[in-house]
């Protein structure tokens, strides 16, 4: 019996894949801000559930829960990076703070949290960071979202090809559009005028166990034609500026919070 350790685990996607990880035998700690949530999803899952309240922005959040890993018995064989935070807005329009914030959680916190667990791991483990094809797919009214999650998938790149298999195994997992609190009025608003595809969390747990299984992927994107548009931004960036370029006016009007 191993530990999987879920951050963002009182949101849509964290829950989802803690519940689907218990199912599948996990001791699951479940990391988050939010005590009260956390609590409850503990008590629903049942005593394969730790409650683990952290606000992982906070500087001394990832030796604690080292630490706290390091005090009991279990190995740890599992890290997902589920916490995140999104703003579908004008660029020049968001506040910095919202920015700083929206980069700490979505960027440096998995990166801080990773090293500090570096040493925990069990020889055969995984780390997942949660990702989004706005990580491989720059897309209007989300510049530092895009940027954020850029980053991630840069980064689980560039450090499963140091460790050089000699550490966890790194996976990116990028979902499109999911169905969860963190998406504002003006974001559903928007998903239904470009008719797009919007996943339940459960799809994005259900992508998670089958990496899980297969032990030579790296990334996985989730959604058709989400997975096409992901390798042709990659080879031909053009032709997705051109696609994108159509949606632009609609994207403007609703990113300004005109829903007219």
């Amino acid at each position: 019996m191993k530990i999987a350790v879920v951050t963002g685990a009182s949101g849509g996607i964290g829950a989802a894949i803690a519940t689907a990880l218990v199912e599948a035998g996990w001791v699951v700690w479940l990391v988050a801000r939010d005590a009260a949530r956390l609590e409850a999803l503990a008590r629903k899952l049942g005593p394969q559930a730790r409650s683990l309240p952290l606000d992982l922005t906070d500087a001394d959040s990832p030796a604690l829960l080292a630490d706290a890993l390091r005090a009991q018995p279990l190995p740890l064989g599992l890290l997902v990076n589920a916490a995140g935070a999104q703003h579908f807005g004008l660029f020049a329009d968001q506040p910095s703070a919202q920015l700083d914030a929206m980069l700490a959680l979505n960027l440096a916190a998995p990166i801080k949290l990773i090293r500090a667990l570096w040493a925990s791991f069990c020889p055969d483990a995984m780390v997942v960071n949660v990702g989004s094809v706005f990580g491989s797919i720059g897309f209007p009214g989300y510049a530092g979202y895009c940027a954020s999650k850029g980053g991630l998938r840069v980064f689980t790149e560039a450090l499963a090809r140091e460790s050089g298999g000699t550490g966890p195994r790194l996976v990116h997992l990028a979902p499109r559009a999911v169905n969860t609190p963190l998406n504002s009025p003006r974001v559903q608003a928007l998903n239904a005028a470009l008719h797009t595809q919007v996943d339940e969390p459960e799809v994005v747990a259900a992508a998670l166990m089958a990496l899980l299984r297969r032990k030579r992927v790296r990334e996985a994107v989730i959604g058709w034609p989400e997975k096409l548009f992901f390798r042709l931004n990659q080879l031909l960036p053009g032709a997705v500026d051109s696609a994108i370029a159509k949606q632009l006016p609609l994207i403007r009007k609703f990113a300004q919070g005109d829903y007219s």
